[in-house]
């Protein structure tokens, strides 16, 4: 034991007085004993040294080589304020062990919600830009607003809302990337950027320049959600600081949404006060979502932070983020992480498609709708408004008390919950009556905060740190494609069914009966088919890890080690306690890792990518096979 532990001494105190990576020390203990270490020799006193540099890389992962960050001579040295041992990401950690960053939190939040762009409220504002003009040159000469001009707004924003979802994907994949840090601060940016836009084209139809910038509008509204969900995707930076309370804390986030929904009515209520026009506010809350930008910077935790706290959480180790962006790499992979749990991801990406479409149909149409239900173009306004105002009081005060109900009991009960506010919304929504109108927009609203909810808590269960933001961005995509045309199919029979009451009522009863049966059904099945209790490592991820043993996989690092359970060693490698490390490091078996250090860090990986073919070919096989068997199990019947 004392022969194994000796050269690791020295190893550390070159790393904590020189600096040096583990990566070099490594090498040069390599260099030192004349082998490299790909090569196929290696003495016992390299493999001594092999052992000594890796216990320092786990111990680096753990952030404990650096805490003494001084010279020889005892001055502090120069320092990465990014490294994973710097002076400020060591603060960061004695922040974390302190508790949960709840005013950190709170900064956020404010920030997000005033950065949360124009479709949260879009029911009122497309009442406030037709009246400012915006898309005027539409409406005949004369005419201050006009239906072509309105249906031309509700479009956008209806399209808008459909490309949010859809911008998932190249979201998660920069998230996976950056990190929340800076995916944080150029949403807010890009926020600001797209308010300025729509602020040009309001300024320019009052001026009576429609037609020219016009234009302006449209990408201004794209440009701005964009960065809205850039900026709030970069919410989940914190999710792994509140170790058990992640179902809260996602509601919180969604809330957001909810908050500035009142964006809306507070311009509409200043205007009215102060006869001033809509461009002057616009200027205002552009300037305020820029000067965000830098609270965002300061407030949102870094990459190594967020890795930190979610290795900490999980109990598990994890790989390194990608290095550069390759987005056939990145999305490759995300859909192998989904690709693992095939059957449980169809159930629910099917129960939510069908689920969601009856909340989305209810808020592009609610003013028509309300018209057509109570007979005048007054009460379609008004219950416009109920549903804007339904989206921010019943998301503000609900959506937290859901988070913690999936806490406490499960994400079983935040299905449920789901089909109750499903079937409540459809068996209210065809009364003519202002207190069963709001039950029917409370529920709808209610269920699209769980909703978000349930996606973000339920891929966190499935997918590794590392992946998370991809593997949400090619899932939400995926049932946004499954949903998009459902929902236009119900558009699509409105235009065909007539101005009558019944072109509404059909379309939303089937949306309402096929969303309870679906997430009913759905709710059975989680329950047969609960999640994993950890995320599963894809087995590149494995590789990785085990490299470091001169392993191909986790299996190969248990034999090395003698370890017979696979939990323990992943609690091991996870672990940030020297002590932890070093018997996990004293348990390696010498003459198993003279073996294992014959093989390149290629044949290594060649290994596991021959592995993964063999199993493609085996399912290709299988599926050619298939159909010949049922062939002759049909001829044999026969």
């Amino acid at each position: 034991m004392c022969a194994r532990g000796a050269p690791l001494a020295p190893a550390w105190a070159g790393v904590a007085e020189k600096g040096t990576s583990p990566t070099e020390l490594r090498g040069e203990w390599f260099a030192d004993q004349g082998s490299a270490p790909n090569g196929s020799a290696a003495g016992v006193g390299s493999l001594f040294g092999w052992t000594g540099a890796l216990a320092v890389e786990l111990l680096a992962d753990a952030d404990v080589y650096a805490i003494d960050n001084r010279d020889v001579d005892g001055t502090p040295s120069e320092e990465d304020p990014e490294a994973p041992g710097s002076s400020r990401n060591l603060v960061r950690l004695k922040s974390m062990q302190q508790g949960p960053p709840w005013g950190r939190f709170a900064a956020l939040w404010v920030c997000c919600t005033l950065a949360s762009g124009i479709l949260p409220g879009q029911s009122l504002f497309a009442e406030l830009f037709a009246d400012a003009g915006v898309f005027g040159s539409m409406c005949e000469e004369g005419r201050n607003a006009c239906e072509d001009q309105f249906l031309v707004l509700t479009s956008i924003f209806g399209v808008g809302q459909t490309v949010a979802y859809g911008f998932s994907a190249p979201i998660g994949l920069f998230y996976d990337r950056w990190g929340a840090m800076i995916v944080g601060t150029v949403g807010a940016l890009l926020c600001a950027v797209g308010l300025a836009l729509v602020t040009l084209s309001v300024v320019g139809a009052a001026h009576g320049s429609d037609s020219v910038t016009a234009n302006l509008f449209v990408l201004g509204v794209f440009v701005c959600d964009f960065g809205s969900m850039l900026n709030s995707f970069s919410f989940m930076g914190l999710i792994w600081h509140f170790p058990g309370k992640q179902t809260l804390v996602i509601a919180l986030i969604n809330a957001t949404y909810q908050a500035s929904a009142l964006l809306p009515l507070a311009l509409q209520a200043a205007m009215d006060s102060y006869s001033v026009p809509l461009y002057v506010y616009l200027s205002l809350w552009t300037l305020v979502v820029l000067g965000s930008v830098y609270v965002c910077y300061v407030m949102t935790p870094s990459q190594a932070e967020y890795y930190e706290q979610a290795k900490k959480v999980l109990g598990m180790p994890l790989p390194r983020p990608p290095a550069d962006l390759k987005v056939r790499e990145m999305v490759g992979k995300a859909w192998q992480v989904l690709r693992q749990h095939t059957p449980q991801h169809v159930a629910s990406g099917l129960a939510l498609s069908f689920g969601f479409a009856l909340p989305g149909y209810y808020a592009s149409m609610a003013a028509p709708y309300g018209q057509a239900l109570f007979g005048t173009a007054a009460d379609g306004e008004r219950l416009a408004e109920i549903n804007v105002l339904c989206t921010s009081v019943v998301g503000l005060a609900v959506g937290p008390f859901s988070g913690s109900i999936g806490d406490h009991f499960g994400l079983e009960v935040l299905i449920v919950l789901l089909v109750i506010l499903t079937g409540l919304a459809t068996v209210t929504l065809l009364l003519a009556s202002w207190p069963a109108q709001i039950l029917c927009a409370s529920s709808l609203t209610f269920f699209t905060a769980l909703f978000s909810i349930f996606v973000s808590r339920y891929l966190l269960l499935y997918s590794p740190p590392n992946r998370y933001g991809a593997v949400q961005g090619i899932y939400m995509l995926v049932v946004i494609l499954i949903s998009t045309p459902w929902s236009l199919g119900g558009v699509a029979a409105t235009a065909l069914l007539g101005t009558g009451l019944g072109a509404y009522t059909i379309p939303m009863l089937v949306f309402g009966l096929t969303g309870v049966v679906s997430l009913a059904w759905y709710a059975w099945y989680f329950r047969q088919n609960p999640p994993p209790q950890n995320p599963t490592l894809l087995p590149e991820d494995e590789v990785e890890l085990a490299i470091r043993f001169g392993c191909g996989n986790l299996e190969e690092v248990m034999e090395v080690t003698h370890m017979s359970s696979r939990k323990e060693l992943i609690r091991k490698l996870a672990s940030t306690d020297p002590d932890v490390i070093l018997s996990l490091m004293k348990s390696i078996d010498m003459e198993k890792m003279m073996e294992l250090s014959r093989r390149s860090v290629d044949d290594i990986l060649d290994n596991e990518s021959c592995r993964r073919k063999r199993k493609r070919r085996k399912r290709r096989r299988r599926r050619l096979m298939l159909p010949r068997a049922r062939s002759l199990q049909m001829w044999r019947s026969q």
